[in-house]
Parts: C-alpha cells; structure tokens; sequence
C-alpha cells in the first residue's frame, strides 16, 4: 500500500482572496473629495478667551519632521537613547511606528462592500459602513479619522468599469453612463463596536454604485502629539545645564536622589481614607509625601493583585488634603484605566474638584454612567472646560495621550506661567522681578508599563518647570509612576526595541534603581532584604516594591514569583478554597 501523501496545511490567518481588478483600482488617479469634519476644539479660541491676543504668544513651532538616522532591521535605532538625541532617537522611532501602523491599516481594507445610507440618522450626509472585527478593536479607529472610499462602477455584464462606456438610447442615440472618478474622504462621526459598523459622514455622494473599496489611513494629528512631546521633553534638557528638572526625570542619575542616615519612623503624620492599606502602600505613600528621596520619579511596582491602583489614589487625596493650592494631573495610557482611576476617586471628590477629561473623539456610549457628572460635554461632545472652571479642578484625569488637550490648550505649567507673568509685567511694568506659583503640582501615572515613552512624555510637558522656576520659593513637581514591566507592555505596531520599551521599565534600568540594594532584583531567599542601622547611610530608595498579593491562589501565585519576582510575593488572597465544594469540581 502506497504511503499517504501529505495534506498540504491551511494557514488559518491567511489574508482573504481579493481579485488584481480591484486592488488595482484603488491606485488609480482620481479626483479627491471631501467631507465636513466632526467636531472639535478651536484651541486658538479657546485661548483667546482667557489670554486675548496680546498677553500670551503662539508657541514656536516645532520640526517634527527631522532627517531619519540609521535603522537596524527591526526598525529601531542602533544608538542608546540618552540627553544628546532624545528628540532624534524617538522621532526615528515614530516614523518607524507610523509605517508599521499604515501597513497595519491596510490589512483591514475592504473591497466591493456596500455603504448604506443611515435613514434614521437626522445629521445630513451620513452612511453605515460594516466593518468585521471592529468589535475587538483590533482596527485603531476614532471618531474624526479619515476613511477613504473608491466608489466601483459596473458593466452590464457585472464587469468592473475604469472608464464611461457608451450605450444606445431609445432614440437611437449614443450615450455615456453615469461614472464618476472620485476618492471620497469620508469622516468618522460614529463608531457601535457592538453592531461593527461605522457611521460615515460622505459629503457629494453620487448614489450611482453603493459598492466600494474601503481603505484606512494613519491620521497625522495622532502621531503629531507624540512628535511633539519628544521634541519639547529634549528641548527641556539643555546640556549646558545638568540639573534640569526634566533631566532628572528622563534620567535620573544617583546624585539626583537623596542620602537616608537614619532608619525610617514607625509612625505616620497623616490619616488614610482607606483603613485596608498594608505596610508597604502605606510606607510608600509616606515616602513620596516626605518627599525627601530627591528630584526623581518615585516608581510603585507590583504584580497584579498588588494594590498598585489602590495606592496611587490614596496617594494622590493625600496630595491634595488640606493644600487648596494643589492640582494633581493623574493619567493612564488607556481609556478604560482612566475610568477606573476616576471610579475611585469619585468616592472621595465632588464634580467641583474632579474632572475626567475625555477626547473630544470619544462617543458618550463609552464612558461608565456614574462618571459622567465628572466629565465635561458640551453641546453634544466631550471638551475642555472654560478656564476658570478649568483651575478650579484639584484632580484632572485623562489617558497620556489626550493631555495633548491641555498642552493644545495652553494649560501646562510653562504656559500659565508665562501667561502670568506676562499679565503681571503688564499690569506692573514697574516690577522686575516676580515668580508665578507654579499650578500642576504632580503628575501621577498608573499602569506606566504599558504607555510607550513618547506617550509618558506628553503629561510629562504639562507639568514641566518653566525655564526660570525660582526653586529656593517653591517646590517642583512629583512624578510618581505605578505599574509592573512583567505584565503587558505598550501595544505597537512595529517591534523596534524604542518604541516596544516603555519609559517605565527603562527608568528601573537605571542604576539609581536596578543597583540599589533594596531593589527587589537584589533579593533572594524569598524575603524582601528590611533596611537596617548597619546599612546607613545609604541612598534613600526613589521606589516602593508591593508584594502582597490579594488576588491569586497561593498555588497559581509561586510560578510567577518564582520566575519574575525573585519569589518575594507573599499571598493573602481570601477564600481562594470556596470551590472545592462545587460539585463540578474534579480535582484538575
């Protein structure tokens, strides 16, 4: 008997079949028409209506588009990123990520799909567009991206036309069909995740042909942000200056900390809001209000189950207790991570004192009911609340890359210090000197493992020192960083080692962290190393690291500590037996 042949395998992810003729298509030329754009903040109005025309200047605009330096063949920079060529290191990078992100989009295009008209929609010019796995968001898509459209036109015959074809009347006489040549730049004015279908927004459709080709593009705004966070955070660190506040952030080097000779206090100054805080969280809350580790980010890492999020907020109320003058811009990388922020800050604030500030972008369906009283809508979209409401908030909470709202708005702390300033030197021009209080007092970041470094750095430039804080009458900023480099890292598009690492795992790599003997790489045996008098003086630890797990059962808990943790997570799970009574349960 003959030996069977191998069945040929199937690659199940495949891209689908889609005929030459209509690929082709979309490279035509064609005439580009397009359509009236959502909605959206007029920052230049928005800034005339606290500052007028005179007191604040336009920014000096920025270049993000500097000459590409050499690429390795994943797409990163083979040059470490360091002060020198931080704006350069990760606009290579970006640029690297904006093709991976285009090619990305092009393997959601559409070919031959119908555009039905949406009937029951009142705005004028709108159309349902299905999209197949929308609902897993695999296809990065905001209201007010741009979706291009070729309109197919078709032969009697079900051919696919590229020109007018002649045909005969009643009358005998020659005619052309009906064609038209037309890209259509249609507008993104809904998205339902749940039914997959866009809402377009298709001004001077001609409904000849409802069929079309549909194609995605990278939208510039998103990634412009990022080029200029980047580009500002590098131009905050002049060489020439080597104790530049936003130095120290980026690279925070061992004389930035601070020198610990006497053992910590058993006591704290300050009462929790939440009575279910363990030693670590409170010892690290403690820390950052002494703050007496120095001019670096204070970094809470911790497996999940650890309290991370839980810690941040206790930290950021304490910040404000008392202190009317304090005004905390607490971010997340994410949308969903930004809601749970506010969730449990709303517990202990009113609307007056808290706001989640939301992308004009985002759709009213995706946002918790019980945290719309904290966001601001106007008319009928998300915004930026009037200035004086605006100073009012002690918490403002947002993903990182929409406090580019504030920065677009002129919010950050180098604004309204110029802004005052200016006000002053106008109303006073007697006056030679006087320094402005600064209004962003700290930066709180959770989950800062999974925001790449471009990201990180937009909030970052909101809370950024002017160039000419007076140090001696007041204090900087904080930075305080809470997340795990072991769970999920930022979502990229392309694989480059720049923009994969987040500023959050490149910060513990610092020696500052990663050699500090408290580190918990510097653990062994399965016990965190306690600070003793035999260790001072020794250099106050910018960290805090949470062991205490209350999320797995002891058995599933062991792997990873083991493995990622140097075995230094202690479990203290609740009734992680409760199943053992369950009648399916076999013991597996």
């Amino acid at each position: 008997m003959a030996p069977k042949k191998d069945t040929p395998s199937l690659d199940v992810y495949a891209s689908p079949y889609v005929p030459l003729a209509l690929k082709s298509f979309n490279q035509r030329s064609a005439a580009i028409v397009r359509s009236h754009t959502a909605r959206g903040v007029d920052y230049q109005a928005y800034v005339r209506s606290f500052a007028g025309t005179d007191i604040l200047a336009s920014p000096p605009e920025t270049h993000p588009h500097l000459t590409a330096t050499t690429h390795d063949q994943n797409g990163s920079q083979t040059k470490t990123v360091s002060p020198q060529n931080y704006a350069y290191h990760f606009r290579d990078a970006l640029a690297c990520e904006a093709e991976a992100l285009q090619h990305e989009c092009d393997e959601y295009s559409l070919y031959q799909v119908p555009l039905l008209f949406a009937a029951r929609d009142p705005r004028p010019f709108m159309y349902w567009l299905q999209v197949p796995g929308l609902r897993e968001t695999s296809l990065r898509i905001e209201n007010g991206d741009i979706v291009k459209l070729r309109q197919l036109h078709f032969g009697p015959r079900g051919e696919l036309l590229d020109a007018p074809f002649l045909m005969y009347n009643a009358q005998g006489g020659v005619v052309t069909s009906p064609y038209v040549n037309a890209e259509y730049h249609s507008v993104v004015w809904g998205i339902d995740r749940l039914n997959e279908r866009l809402t377009l927004r298709v001004d001077w459709l001609e409904q000849m042909s409802m069929q079309f080709n549909v194609y995605f593009t990278v939208q510039a705004g998103r990634s412009g942000a990022l080029h200029r966070a980047v580009v500002d955070a590098g131009q905050s660190m002049p060489l020439a200056v080597q104790s530049s506040w936003m130095r120290s952030m980026l690279f925070p080097e061992p004389s930035d900390g601070a020198m610990q000779k006497s053992l910590n206090k058993g006591t704290i100054g300050w009462d929790a809001r939440d009575p279910l805080l363990n030693y670590e969280q409170i010892r690290a809350i403690d820390n950052v209000l002494g703050r007496d580790y120095g001019t670096v980010p204070y970094i809470i890492s911790g497996p999940p189950g650890t309290g991370k999020t839980k810690t941040l907020v206790e930290l950021a109320l304490q910040l404000i207790s008392g202190k009317p003058d304090a005004h905390l811009l607490v971010c997340a990388p994410s949308d969903p991570a930004a809601d749970i922020l506010t969730k449990r800050l709303r517990q202990h604030l009113s609307p007056k004192e808290l706001l989640r500030l939301n992308a004009t972008s985002r759709s009213f369906p995706e946002v918790p009911m019980n945290i719309l009283p904290f966001c601001y809508v106007d008319t009928d979209m998300f915004s930026i609340p009037p200035f004086r409401q605006m100073m009012r908030y002690q918490i403002v909470v947002t993903t990182c890359r929409d406090a580019e709202m504030l920065l677009q708005a002129r919010m950050s702390n180098m604004d309204l210090s110029l802004l005052e300033q200016n006000m002053q030197s106008a109303l006073h021009p007697e006056r030679d000197e006087f320094s402005p209080l600064l209004h962003w007092t700290g930066l709180l970041m959770d989950e800062a493992a999974q925001a790449t470094e471009p990201e990180a750095c937009i909030p970052l430039c909101v809370v950024a020192l002017p160039h000419d804080f007076d140090s001696t009458s007041q204090t900087a900023p904080i930075f305080v960083k809470a997340g795990d480099q072991n769970q999920l890292g930022p979502r990229t598009a392309s694989k480059g080692q720049a923009i994969q690492t987040s500023l959050f795992e490149r910060l513990l790599q610092r020696p500052i962290y990663s050699e500090h003997p408290l580190a918990r790489t510097k653990q062994s045996g399965g016990v965190m190393r306690p600070l003793t008098q035999a260790m001072l003086p020794i250099l106050r630890p910018p960290f805090a690291n949470l062991i205490r797990n209350y999320r797995s059962h002891p058995a599933i808990l062991a792997t990873p500590s083991a493995l990622f943790y140097s075995d230094t997570l202690e479990p203290e799970a609740k009734n992680t037996d409760s199943l053992l009574a369950w009648k399916g349960w076999k013991g597996r």
